[in-house]
């Protein structure tokens, strides 16, 4: 829905997103996913459980990557890739057509990539996670998402864009976490993660940068973020 909205206003400035699905993060890290072996649940990243959900779309040709994050079935919580300043990036397929052979473009685009960071998103900085994260380690889970996102987007351009040179490392900016209060809005109970997540993205979606988050809505907002999203969802788009 979100990403219908974006490309029906692209020409009115809103970045150009590409939203993952909701079980994209555990599937990538295999988290909760039984072994061969014994049935014993398992962690560990890898990138060949989701090489292929890209396979329509080049992720390094959008300005917004969402992607909702479920934490072992109890806490939501919201990372999102931007990619440099640049927009309508271009498509260049699997054909390995970033390796300096366009020229300008070709350095431009890159550069831009190179230019990325991966922002996390939490409305409960203390105790984020339930059962498996104890008081005060959503800092860590943080780093541990964003880390594993690091990894994922450097073996994605590796592997649609062959030719070019590697993904330098991207800016991590864990926000709303810790024990200190931040500009990130924080839910005042503990069943409005979804909302909050949802709500953080629409608005980054929208074009809020994440610095403004703080003044675009407060826990006090959430009983009419869930009427909003309910007609959104039988309508079928976001206004």
């Amino acid at each position: 829905v979100l990403q219908r909205r974006a490309e029906s206003l692209s020409a009115d400035g809103t970045p150009s997103i590409h939203c993952m699905h909701s079980t994209f993060f555990n599937r990538l890290s295999n988290r909760g996913q039984p072994a061969a072996a014994g049935g014993k649940w398992t962690t560990g990243y890898n990138y060949d459980y989701v090489r292929t959900w890209t396979r329509r779309v080049d992720l390094f040709s959008k300005q917004l990557i969402v992607i909702p994050i479920n934490i072992d079935n109890v806490h939501w919580c919201l990372a999102v890739a931007r990619i440099g300043a640049a927009r309508n990036l271009g498509n260049s397929g699997r054909s390995g057509s970033l390796d300096g052979r366009e020229g300008e473009a070709s350095a431009k685009r890159i550069a831009a990539v190179n230019n990325g960071a991966l922002l996390y998103f939490d409305s409960n900085r203390i105790g984020a996670g339930g059962t498996r994260h104890g008081q005060g380690a959503s800092q860590r889970f943080a780093t541990e998402v964003l880390t594993v996102l690091q990894q994922y987007f450097a073996d994605e351009w590796a592997d649609k864009h062959p030719m070019a040179p590697s993904l330098k490392p991207w800016r991590l900016k864990p926000l709303g976490t810790g024990t200190r209060p931040g500009s990130l809005p924080q839910q005042n109970d503990g069943s409005s993660c979804g909302v909050f997540m949802c709500a953080f993205a629409e608005a980054l979606t929208r074009g809020v940068q994440p610095d403004e988050l703080g003044s675009a809505f407060s826990s006090d907002d959430v009983d009419e973020f869930r009427t909003l999203m309910a007609a959104d969802m039988m309508r079928g788009a976001v206004e």
